[in-house]
């Protein structure tokens, strides 16, 4: 998670009203809970998982319930009757086959008479597809890319948050660098000029003391432009953490671990992941131009009709003899893309009298494939598609391990630049300490010691500095590590 961030938690707010250095961790901290970036962010992620979750779903089974009914249809009620003629249940079971059993039960009540039927009917049909494609492995890589995808920019942007706060912080702070170097150095020219006058060697007139003067005048000109940018950083920090700046302290130390692996970061994977869902795409559309299939069904049910059922009007609606009945039979349809056969085999029988009435159905369709050439161009553009993203997962690789090596040599470069800092660092403290020394014993300036002083003031800011640019390095390598 984010490590610098999180460490201290979003509470640790402070007031506008402070007037001292204010610590990293909180400056991060402030920043974070004011930035509605951030907040975005953070809504986006979670719109993101939610829709993992909703993705993550397995398919169900599909259930459907029908009826219709008519509870009259005519205006003799005696001869009429509460008719059912369509009550129906099915489910389809969420198998590569798409599984359906389906149930049936028609029935009519006489008002009058008192006659009863029902046609009671299963049926179950499953499709065999020999030229299957399997969504499951797509659905599996499209749910993989996405769930890499959504928590690599999540912590990205965590981390180039981060980074951005570290740059304004290290922005302002060369500014005040900037200012105090001109301030002494104008300081130190005005006083070398106002001596030299006063001790007669030089003259206002001299073409010494008029190059000295320019130079004077560019610094302080210089001086005002970056006040001018230190007030407008200022008021850019105030705005982005709420809080007053007087300085940062307490800057960790950079941890600078360079973690490289094989197979490269979560990028690398992304893009290996949208190579791989290409590849698959490829391979439906193929089998989507050249699809064989077999559906196997069958059926079996009966019809009951009772005595006040068989000797009324039923018979002339239903235009066939009103008797007892069971009725099966099975079917099986072979198709291709534009194209189908199929046959039923059906038999009924009295459940008493065994009188067995065969049947046989043969179907056949045909239709004109105006795709064809259209299916061929896709498939063409989906091959160069999967191309494509093949050469980007081996050109994000390359530069994976590119950026390795640059990480690489800029922890190199940091760690000389950190310990020259403090080779510099105690170099000006003991050269401070022997110009107080020397001067004690009368044998140097005050200059001398304010100089010294002045040198060891810089190498504080050039800390700061160096400390700032290892947390930036810190995020790159956090970043690259994701």
């Amino acid at each position: 998670m984010f490590k610098r961030i999180t460490a201290v938690g979003l509470c640790l707010l402070l007031s506008s009203s402070l007037v001292f250095a204010i610590g990293y961790d909180e400056i991060l901290a402030a920043a974070v809970d004011r930035s509605y970036t951030m907040k975005n962010a953070e809504l986006t992620h979670q719109n993101n998982l939610l829709q993992q979750q909703s993705d993550d779903l397995e398919d169900a089974p599909v259930w459907a319930v029908s009826v219709e009914a008519a509870p009259f249809s005519s205006n003799d009620i005696s001869k009429d009757g509460f008719k059912v003629t369509g009550l129906t249940t099915s489910v389809t079971l969420p198998n590569d086959g798409k599984t359906k059993i389906s149930f049936s039960s028609p029935f009519s009540i006489g008002y009058g008479e008192g006659a009863f039927m029902i046609t009671p009917t299963a049926s179950v049909s499953h499709k065999f597809d020999f030229n299957y494609f399997d969504d499951d492995v797509l659905d599996d890589l499209t749910y993989s890319y996405n769930h890499l995808s959504t928590e690599r920019a999540y912590l990205e942007a965590q981390y180039s948050f981060a980074k951005s706060v570290v740059q304004m912080l290290s922005q302002i702070v060369t500014l005040e660098k900037n200012i105090r170097n001109l301030e002494y150095q104008i300081e130190v020219t005005e006083k070398d000029l106002s001596n030299q006058l006063a001790l007669k060697k030089t003259s206002e007139t001299s073409i010494t003391y008029q190059r000295a003067k320019l130079d004077l005048d560019r610094n302080k000109s210089s001086l005002d432009t970056y006040m001018d940018q230190l007030k407008s950083a200022k008021a850019q920090f105030e705005t982005s953490t709420g809080l007053v700046w007087d300085g940062v302290e307490n800057i960790p130390e950079p941890e600078l671990l360079l973690e490289k692996v094989e197979q490269g970061n979560t990028s690398v994977m992304i893009t290996g992941l949208d190579a791989s869902i290409a590849a698959q795409k490829v391979e439906q559309q193929e089998k989507l131009m050249n699809p064989s299939a077999l559906t196997l069904s069958g059926s079996a049910g009966f019809e009951y009709f009772n005595d006040a059922a068989q000797n009324s009007g039923i018979a002339a609606a239903l235009e066939r003899k009103t008797e007892n009945r069971i009725i099966a039979d099975v079917g099986a349809t072979y198709s291709g893309k534009n194209w189908s056969v199929g046959a039923t085999f059906g038999a009924s029988t009295h459940p008493i009298n065994i009188n067995i009435t065969p049947s046989l159905t043969i179907t056949g369709s045909w239709t004109s494939n105006n795709s064809s050439e259209k299916d061929r161009l896709a498939l063409e553009q989906l091959r160069n598609d999967a191309i494509k993203a093949n050469n980007s997962y081996l050109d994000s690789l390359t530069n994976y391990n590119i950026n390795a090596m640059s990480l690489s040599n800029s922890i190199m470069s940091y760690q000389f630049e950190y310990k020259q800092m403090q080779d510099n660092e105690k170099y000006y403290q003991a050269a401070l300490d022997f110009e107080k020394t020397m001067f004690e014993k009368g044998l140097n300036t005050q200059d001398d010691v304010d100089a010294a002083a002045f040198n060891l003031e810089l190498a504080g800011y050039d800390r700061t500095l160096i400390l700032l640019k290892g947390m930036e390095l810190e995020y790159d390598l956090y970043i690259f590590s994701l």
